[in-house]
């Protein structure tokens, strides 16, 4: 039977939802579309700037979000912490074979979906795609292209990818509900297993050792720079293993470690290790959490509209091969990570599963699984998003 829709936005009235549904708006899209959430008042209030319908469904009822999942091919959420907002709507959705995308990089919470899910989707057909913000299509699809280079180039592997972020931009309120909700939680606890989002069986406690991640800052090699362990690169590398492992190839065979350039020396670099550290610490406790809270953006707030727009995201992935060969990619993609590039990102995810586009044909994916390297491919067309890919000192 035909849905009402193709697709519907959830969560589109916080501060990422909105900008998602304005991107949306921008398009004028051969398909049907609505928003829902949890806040009659917002929606009915965003659905008129919009002129499109709209609909409540508070991330607790299951009855109203069964009945959302059945009115549309497609659902995206911006709705986090996905943990505590979006779980009962993926279980919709995987019950009545609606696909999904999200912006998650709770990667505790998606274990829990690949265990519960993942087989059932396989055999439906049904394709769950979370991470397909900035957490993780940049690495995600970076590492993929690095991987086909070194496969068509030399017939290799890659050995090792380290990875220098270069980030202007600022971090919403969601984001930092998200980081209290783990703490809160306690999936902090298991978000440090190396092989969380990989078959447990496959890692010995050797290569749990061997793939720990990076807590010190180093100086990289390539740039002779400082850098502090990024904080999103423990979440990239294990999206990356399992990307390798649903492609059939070895996740642990890659050692990939991501740190930020912050500018200045050792020094510098130092301090904000332990500044990190300190804010990991303070997301443990309750009155640590209630000092986030006070200092950070509360949900549905986030930086102003100029400053998302001067953004940059830029990295370096200096990769090297079985065969000791190198490879390097640079990424470099107008706009704040955090808040203009994860919606490019969300947004071309949300398009190929409307379109049918990528190879992938169910399960909990990863976004290159399900949509492949014309994933990339896109978000270069866009123009914002520029991919080089060069070999030093080749011979």
């Amino acid at each position: 039977m035909a849905r009402p829709y193709d697709l519907i936005l959830y969560g589109a009235t916080g501060f990422t939802g909105r900008r998602m549904a304005w991107a949306l708006k921008g398009l004028a899209l051969p398909y049907s579309w609505a928003i829902a959430g949890r806040d009659p008042v917002r929606l009915k209030a965003l659905g008129a700037e919009l002129g499109v319908p709209w609909h409540v469904a508070d991330a607790q009822d299951k009855p109203a979000l069964a009945d959302l999942a059945k009115q549309a091919r497609v659902i995206t959420s911006t709705a986090g912490p996905f943990a505590l907002h979006s779980d009962n709507l993926v279980q919709a959705c995987a019950a009545e074979g609606t696909h999904w995308c999200d912006l998650t990089g709770e990667t505790a919470w998606v274990r829990r979906l690949i265990d519960r899910h993942h087989d059932e989707a396989v055999r439906r057909g049904t394709r769950i795609v979370p991470f397909c913000g900035f957490d993780s299509i940049p690495s995600d699809t970076a590492v993929d292209r690095l991987t086909r280079e070194a496969q068509q180039r030399w017939g290799e592997d890659l050995a090792r990818v380290d990875v220098r972020w270069r980030l202007r931009g600022g971090l919403n309120g969601g984001t930092m509900a998200s980081a209290r909700a783990i703490g809160e939680s306690g999936d902090w606890r298991v978000m440090g297993d190396a092989g969380i989002l990989t078959p447990h069986e496959s890692l010995d406690k050797e290569q749990r050792t061997r793939l720990r991640d990076a807590t010190r800052p180093w100086r990289d090699q390539t740039s002779n720079r400082w850098l502090v362990p990024f904080i999103m690169g423990p979440v990239d590398v294990r999206v990356v293993r399992r990307t390798r492992s649903l492609l059939g190839l070895d996740p642990l065979a890659i050692l990939q470690r991501e740190g930020q350039d912050l500018g200045g020396g050792r020094l510098r670099a130092s301090m904000a290790t332990l500044m990190l550290g300190a804010f990991g610490a303070l997301i443990l406790t309750r009155p640590g959490r209630s000092l986030v809270r006070m200092i950070t953006p509360a949900p549905g707030k986030g930086p102003s509209e100029e400053s998302i727009q001067k953004g940059r995201t830029r990295a370096t992935f200096d990769a090297k091969t079985t065969g000791g060969k190198r490879l390097v990619l640079e990424l470099d993609a107008k706009g704040d990570a955090s808040n203009l590039v994860t919606v490019r990102c969300l947004l071309e995810a949300t398009l190929m599963l409307l379109e049918g586009a990528g190879p992938g044909e169910g399960g909990v994916m990863t976004p290159v699984v399900a949509f492949g390297p014309e994933l990339l491919d896109r978000l270069i067309a866009t123009g914002e998003h520029q991919v080089r890919v060069s070999v030093p000192n080749p011979g």
